[in-house]
């Protein structure tokens, strides 16, 4: 897959592109394994999880590009909810409940920091960004 850099730290995939691609792997495995499509009952494939794009639900065309999970446009939203109070009483609590329980999940989740990785802040980010 080819990776676009339209402005820095913006990482992003053509989703035509994409699909293609997908499309010749999966007839290059069919054809490997020796069986028709027809034959097929189930695929499943994992890969760029965390990678996405939008799409109008009428016509099945993409809004923008993929965004990868590289990207980082929404670093400064991260950098903002990993400094605020909501995640500052968050840890404050867990360390609380570790100390109170020793649970060492109350231990993990006071060390919990965003980043640009999830998906749901480049999504936040390309809703309020993207201009159709």
């Amino acid at each position: 897959v080819e990776l676009l850099y339209p402005e820095v730290g913006h990482v992003e995939m053509d989703p035509d592109a994409l699909w293609k691609g997908f499309i010749t792997v999966v007839k290059g495995a069919v054809q490997d394994a020796g069986v028709q499509m027809w034959q097929m009952e189930a695929l499943g494939i994992s890969t760029q999880r965390a990678t996405f794009t939008t799409w109008d639900r009428r016509t099945g065309v993409p809004f923008h590009n993929f965004i990868s999970w590289q990207d980082q446009r929404a670093a400064d939203l991260v950098k903002s909810w990993n400094r605020s109070c909501t995640m500052k009483v968050i840890h404050g609590v867990m360390k609380l409940a570790y100390f109170l329980t020793r649970h060492k999940r109350s231990l993990a989740a006071s060390l919990i920091v965003f980043s640009t990785q999830h998906v749901t802040f480049r999504l936040v980010w390309m809703l309020a960004h993207y201009k159709q």
